[in-house]
């Protein structure tokens, strides 16, 4: 028998014999699936970083939107509590430290002209620690206030629309002096804006001089009028926020002004209501074909020299006298301002809001009346019309300067005949 060990294996003709040996690597349509896939991956994670840049960029212009709208908020607070007429702060323009057109020195420590009447002094250094005051109550960052307050910081703008009359308000409206109704009288008033930009700290590359004024980032320079306008300029009612600067907050005076203005006018009223009722308790005591003046003359003991506190003419048969004068004490005799502790105190009803004065006539007799009473038309001298005293007050006509009236042009001033 023949040895199995010894046995050749048989051999297929055209085959290898089966070594074992597993192959390795990717194969083509493997390769073509995982450049899909990754393909699918990196457009899926662009989108969502492109998505998550933009609620950066979004997140951080909320933040500037909110940080600029507390800084005007601020600067309205100035405007109403430490200026006499009611106006915002001029805008910071010295460059210490790249600053331009900014809310304040840098960190609100240098005295710069705050007030705008070209001059840096003491009432500035006060003004300036008033601003600070408003700035912290708005629990604002003081390392914000000129700029985002970022690792390369940007700067943060405050513009204010230039133009004249800028210590009283560049813009001028007339208006009702009883809200929708009554005489004109002109307001003053400001409108600025505070804004972010894309410029750094220091870059003078994005920084432009325009009539005379360094202005950071992309915007026009804002200002009161046409006639103020000039190239790269934009009237502040057309005024936007240009190229990469965002988060523009527009602050206006305007409100304050029309505030200030009902308060004046509640004061002339009450002025007016009580000058009557004493004329009517005046009447109801005297004769009935009394042709006697009965509204109320300065009194004060023994013999008040009023002659600094008066002044003649403008339809006024005796004189005009101003209320706010300690000499006149008119408003004394009928019940207002009784609680005045010293002389020096301002009296609260002689004056505006704004601290001009309030004169007061006791034989008020316009052209027309006079007229009447003196043409040959047969008309008596005696009528009641031509017997009848007329009181009247007045003011200037643009309030919001906090003058006194005109006693040379009376087209300036407004008359109230009671």
């Amino acid at each position: 028998m023949q040895n199995r060990k010894n046995a050749a294996v048989p051999v297929r003709r055209g085959t290898l014999p089966h070594t074992g040996v597993k192959s390795t690597g990717f194969s083509l349509v493997e390769l073509l699936i995982a450049v899909i896939v990754l393909g699918v991956l990196a457009s899926i994670i662009a989108s969502h970083f492109s998505i998550l840049i933009s609620l950066q960029r979004q997140d951080y212009s909320n933040e500037q939107r909110l940080l600029n709208q507390e800084i005007g908020m601020a600067l309205l607070g100035f405007a109403r509590y430490h200026t006499d007429h009611g106006t915002l702060p001029a805008p910071y323009t010295g460059g210490a430290d790249g600053f331009f057109n900014t809310v304040c020195s840098p960190d609100c420590d240098g005295v710069f002209d705050i007030d705008g009447d070209g001059a840096s002094d003491e009432e500035d250094e006060e003004r300036i620690q008033a601003l600070k005051q408003e700035l912290r109550r708005s629990g604002i960052n003081q390392r914000a206030i000129n700029h985002d307050d970022r690792g390369l910081p940007r700067i943060r703008v405050y513009q204010k629309a230039t133009g004249e009359a800028a210590d009283i308000g560049a813009i001028a409206v007339d208006t009702p002096l009883f809200g929708r109704h009554g005489p004109q009288v002109t307001l003053h008033y400001d409108f600025g804006v505070v804004y972010t930009t894309d410029c750094p700290v220091g870059d003078d590359t994005c920084l432009e001089t325009i009539s005379n004024v360094t202005l950071p980032g992309d915007s026009e320079l804002m200002v009161a009028s046409t006639g103020d306008s000039t190239q790269n300029t934009s009237v502040f009612s057309d005024w936007q926020a240009q190229g990469d600067d965002i988060a523009p907050f527009f602050v206006s005076t305007l409100p304050l002004q029309k505030r200030m203005l009902r308060i004046t006018a509640e004061r002339l009223n009450r002025i007016r209501d009580r000058l009557t009722e004493y004329h009517v308790s005046a009447q109801l005591a005297a004769q009935a074909d009394t042709t006697e003046n009965l509204y109320p003359a300065p009194s004060s003991p023994p013999d008040p020299d009023t002659s600094a506190a008066a002044v003649s003419g403008g339809d006024c048969d005796d004189a005009w006298y101003d209320l706010s004068s300690n000499e006149v004490d008119v408003l004394f005799l009928i019940g207002l301002d009784t609680n005045q502790e010293s002389e020096g105190e301002e009296k609260e009803y002689g004056v505006t809001a704004w601290g001009g004065g309030i004169w007061y006539c006791r034989d008020y007799n316009p052209q027309t009346l006079d007229n009447i009473c003196n043409a040959d038309t047969g008309s008596d001298p005696g009528a009641v019309v031509c017997r009848i005293h007329h009181a009247a007050l007045r003011i200037h006509r643009s309030v919001s300067e906090g003058g006194a009236p005109d006693a040379e042009n009376s087209d300036d001033n407004l008359v109230l005949a009671i």
